[in-house]
């Protein structure tokens, strides 16, 4: 019996010592003012502490982005081309792309033969094979998207090319020059 009466007195010395430590059963404090949203009026860059428009060096694109991030070559009023190439396996990348440049469009072709020349390199011929993807329902011979890969472009970042061989839209094109990325 006493053991429970003195486990009952140090629970109470326990609640009794932490309602002191919280600073017992007093309400707290209101405060001192009351906050009151105030309405401001629109403020310059400068009176906001920013910098006019005209100063920023970071620029708007002028003109629509490409899909994938690459950069579009035109091939007459039939479509588009837009390379994507990875430095480090040294793969390039073509998607075909609707006149605008927005969409992919399926072409029937197996492969498109490009020639890139990297800065200060010799140019290497490039077959970009058509790639099938069960997402898009591409299928080889009738794709959006053709890659190859070569050695000479593993470690490049730019380079100078030109589509040697391309059907899109059931036009031809030969010999069609491009820069990556693109200038």
């Amino acid at each position: 019996m006493r053991a429970i009466r003195s486990s009952a007195c140090a629970a109470m010395i326990v609640a009794v010592g932490m309602t002191a430590a919280c600073g017992g059963s007093e309400p707290a404090p209101a405060p001192a003012e009351k906050v009151v949203p105030q309405q401001v009026g629109e403020m310059s860059p400068e009176e906001a502490g920013g910098m006019r428009p005209e100063d920023s060096t970071m620029k708007e694109p002028t003109g629509p982005s490409a899909p994938h991030g690459g950069t579009r070559v035109a091939l007459g009023t039939a479509g588009q081309l837009e390379f994507v190439h990875d430095p480090s396996s040294g793969l390039l990348t073509a998607y075909t792309l609707d006149a605008a440049g927005t969409a992919v469009t399926r072409i029937p072709a197996k492969t498109i033969t490009v020639e890139v020349a990297p800065a200060g390199g010799a140019p290497v011929t490039v077959a970009l094979a058509s790639t099938a993807n069960g997402l898009t329902g591409d299928t080889v011979g009738n794709s959006s998207q053709f890659g190859g890969t070569n050695a000479a472009l593993k470690g490049v970042t730019t380079f100078t090319g030109t589509v040697k061989e391309a059907t899109l839209g059931g036009q031809p094109f030969k010999d069609v020059a491009f820069s990556y990325p693109a200038k």
